[in-house]
Formats: C-alpha cells, structure tokens, sequence
C-alpha cells in the first residue's frame, strides 16, 4: 500500500538515497517531506530567476564561510586601494611579503585538488570570488603543459595593486606545488604562466 509521503516522491522522481536523506532533514526541521521539496524547490526558482543556478547559490555560501573563517573583512573598494597604496609605497617589499605569507592558506585548500584541471578550475573560481574588483578570470593549458593565466581587474585598480596580488596568487600556487615561469602586471590587469613542479621528497 502506498502512502502520501512515498506517493509524493514519485511525483517528484527523486531515487530512495536522496528520498531518505531529505526525510532525515525534513524531520529534523519539523516538516513534511512536501514541504522541504517544495521550500527547496521556491529557493531553486527564485536563484534561477536572479540570474544563477541553486549549485552556484550554494558553492559560493561554502566559499564564503571559509573565507570568514580565515579572517577576511569586506572593506570599501576605495578605501583599500589608499590603504594598500600607502602601505606599498611605505614599505614595498614588506608589504608583498606579508601578501604572499597570508596567501599561502589558500593554497592548501586548493592543493587538496588531485589534478591539474580541477587545481587550475578551483584557482579560476577562488580568484574571481575573492576579488570582487576582478571582471574575469582566464587559464588556459599551452603545448608545454604550462598555464596561462589572465586576471582582467576593473580599470581603476592602481598598479601598485595589481602588484600586491599578483604575490598573492604567488603564493598560492607555491603552497600548491607550482611555480610561476612568466608574469607581467598591467594596472586592472595580470597575466602569469605557471607550472606544476616537483615537490621535494620529505622523506629524504
């Protein structure tokens, strides 16, 4: 005999893992297995009509939550350029230093990557979530099993700027077991060519 919650998911053609999984949810939250599919299904149109999909809604909440939790501040875009261009001009190397220290914490979420295509694709992802003054993102793999990099910024980014990030991604393609082979910064503007390399045998 069937019943009103097993009618339902057949209505909705969803297989008995997943069935399940929002069963345990929907309990959890107090409501019917109806409900949680039809709240889910509301949130996925209203993300689609806004212009993304429910996946890309959701990548980006992850993404967020880990930059909060390593301590990044959204700050006035203005603002951060004066502070920035301050502190380079007052104490460049410093400055690119620390930048390519902090960096490097990033790269050990991506190096958790296991190839060069999902590496270079979550690198792509990281970049133009990261900095919401960057239009576009570019890599591309060359016949020397090299990439090609291209950040395209907003004009108005300083070029000492451009500098501070391109020590950035330095770093977090470092921390990731590649190196940079080629790099030019441009003002809204990096391209770099970069390599996996071999890691050092820690045993030895």
């Amino acid at each position: 005999m069937s019943t009103p919650e097993s009618d339902k998911r057949r209505t909705v053609n969803i297989n008995d893992k997943i069935a399940e999984e929002l069963n345990r949810i929907a309990n959890q939250e107090g409501k019917t297995l109806y409900s949680l599919i039809n709240e889910i299904a509301v949130i996925g149109i209203d993300a689609y009509r806004r212009g993304f999909p429910l996946k890309d809604a959701v990548e980006t909440r992850v993404f967020l939550d880990r930059v909060k939790r390593s301590r990044m501040l959204l700050v006035n875009q203005d603002l951060w350029y004066t502070a920035s261009g301050i502190a380079y001009r007052k104490d460049r190397d410093g400055w690119l230093n620390k930048a390519y220290e902090k960096a490097k914490w990033y790269g050990r979420l991506l190096s958790e990557e296991s190839s060069d295509d999902s590496f270079t694709e979550s690198l792509r992802k990281m970049l133009y979530n990261l900095f919401w003054d960057c239009n576009e993102v570019q890599v591309r793999k060359n016949s020397e099993d090299a990439f090609d990099l291209r950040v395209f910024f907003i004009p108005e980014m300083p070029l000492q700027h451009a500098s501070v990030v391109l020590r950035m991604v330095e770093g977090l393609l470092n921390s990731s077991g590649y190196a940079i082979l080629r790099h030019a910064a441009e003002q809204g503007y990096l391209t770099i060519l970069f390599k996996r390399v071999p890691l050092p045998d820690m045993q030895q």
